[in-house]
């Protein structure tokens, strides 16, 4: 227990500052105005998949651009989708060219580096991450709005819960970090993990419980996919999109019901996470791998401190436009959409 009370005491569950990044990037749109690509964009044609980006952010986007139709063949593939859409992405600079291109009325979130519009078969993609202008990881975030895109496709825009297209998202695009790993190990020791039920509500609450919620969504779907295989997948969405409640679906494809699955999960997850604070062995590479973490932990902490006192002056000094405009302040300092 040690490890987990140094993750507490030092911070690694994520501030505010950095549990805002996981702000809601799917947005529930179906007929909504889209904005007309402005003079200047490129538009090529990738399979199924429209894209446009800025002619002199060309250089930024080529990566990414050159893997979309395999990133939406290998998706389409794991969900069992045979015909694609068409779907349109955007490539922008700024998260601000992000907003003034996203569906009228439905901007993303302020801390969003990406959104999609499952209704509208729309992503859009910022070349930087909001507040820290750093470069985001724009073949991943794409693949996570990919991810969207084509759940929606293929339940034939029938409802799932979020803890599913979440957590198949932070999946497919890769996301499973070390950080989410440690936020659900902490969940698991402190007895705090959220139940299948209240998994989607968890979404909406405070930072600590977002970050858990995301975390425990991608452990959750990997536990699905080793039940009896990834082919299962195709099935349960095809069983959604027949109009089967996912309750049924799941009990269709998996011969049990969720909340045994459920069970089954917890158990699984104990086996693996009680072994978590083990990781660094004993004797002197456990006292090693100790300080390197409260090492790492303290400089992370005081970056976040930082970062996050800069964050609060910045949203001083224009938070009554925003309101004026699309937001309202939500809880643990997180912006929501209305």
């Amino acid at each position: 227990m040690l490890l987990f009370s140094l993750w507490a005491t030092l911070g690694w569950a994520q501030s505010p500052a950095v549990a805002s990044r996981d702000a809601r990037d799917l947005v529930e749109a179906t007929s909504l105005p889209i904005p007309a690509l402005p003079e200047g964009f490129v538009v090529v044609h990738r399979g199924a998949v429209t894209v446009a980006y800025p002619r002199d952010l060309e250089g930024v986007v080529g990566p990414t651009v050159a893997r979309v139709e395999r990133d939406v063949a290998s998706l389409s593939a794991q969900f069992g989708l045979l015909d694609i859409p068409p779907l349109e992405v955007r490539l922008v600079a700024t998260p601000e060219a992000m907003r003034a291109l996203s569906p009228v009325g439905a901007p993303p979130p302020a801390y969003a580096s990406g959104v999609a519009y499952p209704g509208l078969g729309l992503a859009l993609v910022s070349a930087s991450a909001p507040r820290t202008w750093e470069a985001s990881e724009m073949p991943r975030v794409l693949r996570h709005e990919l991810s969207h895109l084509l759940l929606g496709a293929a339940t034939g825009g029938r409802p799932v819960p979020r803890w599913l297209a979440e957590g198949l998202a932070v999946h497919q695009a890769g996301e499973n970090s070390f950080e989410r790993f440690l936020d659900l190990a902490e969940a698991s020791a402190t007895g705090s993990l959220v139940s299948f039920q209240d998994l989607d509500r968890a979404f909406g609450g405070h930072s600590r419980e977002v970050s858990v919620a995301y975390a425990e969504s991608a452990d959750v779907v990997g536990y699905l996919l080793r039940l009896d295989g990834p082919e299962r997948l195709p099935s349960l969405l095809a069983s959604v999109r027949s109009g089967r409640s996912f309750d049924q679906a799941v009990e269709d494809t998996w011969g049990r019901p969720l909340a045994r699955i459920e069970r089954g999960w917890r158990e699984d997850a104990a086996s693996r996470l009680t072994l978590a604070p083990l990781w660094a062995g004993g004797g002197v590479v456990w006292t090693l791998g100790v300080a390197l973490l409260v090492a790492a932990l303290v400089k992370q902490r005081r970056r976040r401190r930082e970062l996050l006192a800069r964050w609060e002056r910045e949203e001083r000094g224009r938070r009554p436009p925003l309101r004026l405009l699309v937001f309202s302040p939500g809880r643990a300092g997180r912006d929501t959409l209305h």
